[in-house]
């Protein structure tokens, strides 16, 4: 197999990105919310997005300074494999998540893709953990995922309580 390099530049901008379209998704969200309940959690799912860019920066600017530009060898396929899994994201950007809120005209509908969105972000995120050699970097992502996988709970619990109202 070709080996490859994964450095840690990389891997934070696809998170970026990822966190990004998933506040402009859930701003939108808000936006269009039919009630109260429902428009404070994408209002709050919109603040956790912002709040996990600044953290993602946060994690490289402090790996910058610890140990410079990190590479992570890898094989091609493993390489291929990240990518390929952060481009089949649900969102490919900013403007296609606001686009995909707009034609949402079901709140459970509306929910489901927020928990797909939640659920892709979890997997994307161990498999950007399993790659960082730096243990407090790792941590820090981990507890992303943690953050992650409650947002994906809160929306499921959401879920559950307009099924039972309907």
């Amino acid at each position: 197999m070709t080996k490859g390099k994964l450095n840690l530049k990389e891997i934070i901008e696809m998170a970026i990105q990822i966190e990004t379209a998933g506040a402009a998704f859930y701003g939108k969200l808000r936006e269009m919310a039919s009630s109260r309940e429902v428009g404070e959690l994408f209002q709050h799912l919109e603040s956790a997005e912002h709040q996990h860019i600044r953290d993602f920066k946060r994690i490289f600017k402090e790996s910058m300074s610890r140990i410079g530009q990190m590479e992570y060898a890898t094989t091609e396929e493993d390489l291929l494999y990240l990518r390929a899994f952060a481009s089949r994201r649900i969102f490919s950007s900013p403007e296609d998540a606001v686009r995909k809120a707009e034609r949402l005209t079901d709140p459970l509908e509306a929910i489901d893709m927020s928990m797909d969105f939640e659920l892709r972000s979890v997997g994307f995120y161990r498999e950007m953990a399993d790659r960082i050699e730096d243990p407090s970097d790792r941590a820090a992502v981990g507890e992303l995922v943690k953050q992650e996988k409650g947002h994906a709970a809160q929306l499921y619990r959401m879920r559950e309580r307009m099924k039972g109202e309907g």
